[in-house]
């Protein structure tokens, strides 16, 4: 899975981005909002991050919630961990060095576009 941003706001942090998934041996395109950058003065931001518990494409788009307790996917300290509904868990670690992500008060919403 790979995001990149296309917004920033200065004391706020990037706030949507776009980001491709690879699945099945396809390549699908998402968009993303709610997922901000901690650092500012950073006005593009590149991200990786791995995949988990996804049995259907479908089932990646979703409202992403922080990690909760029990959900054993290792990761660095600078990395985010979130659930969606459907129990799909995403591990997102940027690709800049220093950067930090953190998730909107209300969560991270992505939708798979068509």
């Amino acid at each position: 899975m790979n995001i990149s941003s296309k917004a920033v706001a200065v004391g706020v942090g990037v706030t949507w981005g776009d980001g491709t998934l690879n699945y099945g041996g396809k390549t699908y395109t998402f968009s993303v909002t709610g997922l901000s950058v901690v650092d500012l003065g950073i006005s593009n931001v590149t991200s990786t991050g791995e995949v988990f518990n996804l049995n259907n494409v479908a089932d990646f788009s979703g409202n992403y919630a922080a990690g909760e307790a029990g959900i054993a996917v290792a990761g660095g300290q600078n990395d985010v961990i979130m659930k969606n509904e459907h129990g799909v868990v995403l591990r997102l670690h940027g690709t800049q060095q220093g950067v930090r992500f953190t998730l909107a008060p209300q969560g991270v919403a992505i939708k798979l576009k068509s």
